[in-house]
């Protein structure tokens, strides 16, 4: 993999910046799954840099995954000043491009990162501006922050445990 990040540096002009950063992104990728985690950090920092978002066809999906990959080794490490950095910059890139799939997903690691930090009504301000469930392509539930939200709102006193129901499923209602 080295080999081919190496190749793309080289030689690869500035409209193939989405195969340099693909390169570097999987490098990383490969780093992290060997439990080397300074060197994923590295090579996802490398994909950033080679990123060139003022291309038209600039793969910021790709760079989604960039930040999404970093903040979870930033979550990892017990780092969540370093991951919230990443994140709102993420954020940032997925409200531009109107991606509703990574934003809940981004959002859940903002509220573990804030939890970390002991910063619960930071982790309930986040949890109000997402939806408790998304579907995937598949019909697939997938349920968000259910644990810690409600883990916030226990230690709060405010948590309204009336259930309400969501296309069939039960689901307490945390708001008031």
């Amino acid at each position: 993999m080295r080999r081919v990040c190496d190749y793309y540096d080289r030689h690869s002009s500035k409209r193939e910046a989405n195969n340099r950063m693909l390169a570097h992104y999987l490098l990383g990728r490969c780093y992290d799954d060997m439990g080397e985690a300074p060197l994923a950090l590295e090579e996802f920092h490398n994909a950033e840099n080679a990123a060139d978002t003022t291309i038209k066809d600039c793969d910021k999906s790709l760079i989604l995954r960039i930040y999404g990959q970093s903040a979870s080794i930033y979550l990892r490490q017990e780092a969540p000043l370093s991951a919230l950095e990443v994140m709102r910059s993420a954020d940032g890139v997925s409200r531009a491009i109107g991606d509703t799939i990574f934003l809940p997903i981004n959002r859940e690691q903002m509220a573990i990162a804030y939890d970390m930090l002991v910063m619960s009504d930071s982790v309930i301000a986040i949890q109000r501006h997402i939806p408790v469930y998304r579907r995937d392509r598949l019909g697939v539930k997938y349920f968000y922050c259910i644990k810690i939200l409600i883990d916030n709102y226990y230690e709060k006193k405010v948590f309204n445990p009336d259930p309400y129901v969501i296309d069939g499923d039960v689901v307490c209602r945390m708001f008031r």
